[in-house]
C-alpha cells in the first residue's frame, strides 16, 4: 500500500463530500482509477476510526482486577447475612 500526496484538482472519494483530494491511496502499480483519493478531513477521520478498531486494549489492570473482586464478594456476603 501507498499514500502521496496529490496537487491535482481530483475529487475526494468518499460519498457526500465535495472536497478537493489531498491524498492517493492505494497499491503500488495500481492504476490510478484503482487508487482511493482522500481529502484532508476524511482522511483524518479514516485515521481515527482505523486507530479505534487497530489500536489493541490494554488487559485489565491487576490491582483494580483485585479490589473489584473483593467488594463483589464483600457485597454477595452482605446479601447472604441479610
Amino acid at each position: 500500500m501507498t499514500m502521496i500526496e496529490i496537487n491535482r484538482l481530483i475529487k475526494c472519494g468518499m460519498p457526500l463530500c465535495s472536497g478537493r483530494a489531498a491524498y492517493s491511496v492505494g497499491c503500488e502499480g495500481a492504476l490510478p482509477a484503482a487508487r482511493i483519493y482522500l481529502c484532508k478531513k476524511c482522511a483524518g477521520e479514516l485515521s481515527e476510526l482505523l486507530k479505534k478498531a487497530l489500536t489493541p486494549k490494554s488487559p485489565e489492570n491487576m490491582i483494580a482486577k483485585k479490589t473489584r473482586k473483593n467488594s463483589t464478594e464483600k457485597s454477595r456476603e452482605n446479601q447472604e447475612a441479610q
